[in-house]
């Protein structure tokens, strides 16, 4: 036989012998189920960027550690929509979806980016869980392990009348998540004998808003409620302009940098928390990164395990099976305590407490009074 001849053989059996290993040994990708992760990871709110990532990074690490899902690493694929980019958080779904062929999205956070997410999540048939904003059912396959807005928005509300203050001023972001507070206080005291005598906004563009505070106190409302998506700026200007009227707010100003930059500015606030307890996630989470978890590390978590479990049981990954998965989940188990989907409201339901700033301290109202 001649020398090429036998070249020409050996040559198709290394090819043959090949394409037998590419068939029995599983490649690095299919070994591994990618996940898609929206949120704000660089601009003025990447702080929250920085919760989700910890929450998820926790969850995924845990299971993992665990042997993954049906003998599958979870393998989470980042990108950044600044809480504000909205035509390039599309880019990265489609990018998402299309190029990195992820089977589910974790995310988004802020308020206009879930709402054009779930937009997303119907058109494309592509099943997302996100910890942050909760407007409700804004996509077919698109659910929240945050408290709804318009509960906690009604909570406040109905404290507000219950001491007697029925006119009402707020200040608010101007997106989504600011109007959704909006909506709901303003419907919630019109429906109950009280008014929401006059409202302003503001925007990452221009955070001085002196003036907005000037026309809020000229208004003379018996409070004002201050949606501050700026770590204590917006608290600090009515503090230094002498406000003056009982404060009504939400569970950032808990927030460490909050608390550095408003200060006494705080002082007396009311908001509203979910009811949670302290579970040992609280421990792990310490020990891992030397830090309490606020609301946005434990609902991060909790959609990253839910999702999990959802991947687990739908083994085809399709949507609609996921989606029926955590729709009827009842009594689970998570970070801060047990949680039921209720589809009436479209959220998991999570009684509320209120709480207030004594002395530079977070506590429950009731303490107080």
């Amino acid at each position: 036989m001649k020398p090429s001849r036998l070249i020409s053989i050996f040559a198709g059996i290394i090819i043959i012998l090949i394409i037998i290993l590419l068939i029995l040994i599983p490649s690095k990708q299919e070994s591994e189920i990618k996940i898609g992760v929206i949120g704000p990871f660089t601009g003025p709110v990447s702080r929250f960027g920085e919760y989700m990532r910890e929450g998820f990074d926790m969850a995924i690490d845990e299971i993992n550690s665990k042997g993954g899902i049906n003998n599958k690493k979870l393998k989470l694929i980042y990108e950044d929509d600044k809480c504000i980019d909205i035509s390039g958080m599309v880019s990265a779904l489609q990018k998402l979806k299309e190029i990195d062929k992820v089977v589910a999205v974790l995310g988004p956070y802020c308020g206009t980016t879930n709402v054009v997410a779930g937009q997303f999540s119907t058109d494309n048939d592509l099943f997302m869980i996100a910890p942050g904003d909760n407007l409700g059912k804004v996509g077919k396959y698109k659910v929240n392990t945050r408290y709804l807005l318009s509960k906690e928005a009604e909570v406040l509300a109905d404290y507000a009348l219950k001491q007697g203050w029925k006119k009402l001023s707020i200040l608010h972001y101007d997106n989504d998540w600011g109007l959704g507070y909006k909506k709901a206080i303003e419907s919630y005291l019109k429906d109950h004998g009280g008014e929401l005598i006059s409202a302003e906004k503001y925007d990452f563009s221009n955070l001085d808003v002196r003036t907005q505070f000037l026309k809020i106190k000229s208004a003379d409302p018996d409070a004002v409620a201050i949606f501050d998506g700026t770590s204590g700026e917006l608290f600090k200007q009515a503090f230094d302009l002498n406000l003056n009227k009982p404060l009504l707010s939400e569970w950032e100003i808990e927030k460490p940098e909050t608390k550095g930059i408003a200060g006494p500015a705080l002082e007396g606030v009311i908001y509203a928390l979910p009811g949670g307890q302290i579970t040992d996630f609280h421990r792990r989470f310490k020990e891992k990164y030397n830090k309490d978890p606020n609301i946005a590390h434990i609902d991060s978590y909790d959609a990253a395990m839910i999702l999990a479990k959802a991947l687990e049981a739908c083994t085809n990954f399709d949507p609609q099976c996921m989606l029926d998965y955590v729709t009827n989940l009842k009594n689970y188990q998570g970070a801060g305590g047990s949680l039921t989907f209720n589809e009436e409201i479209w959220a998991f339901e999570k009684p509320f407490i209120l709480k207030t700033v004594k002395n530079e301290r977070f506590v429950e109202l009731e303490e107080v009074e």
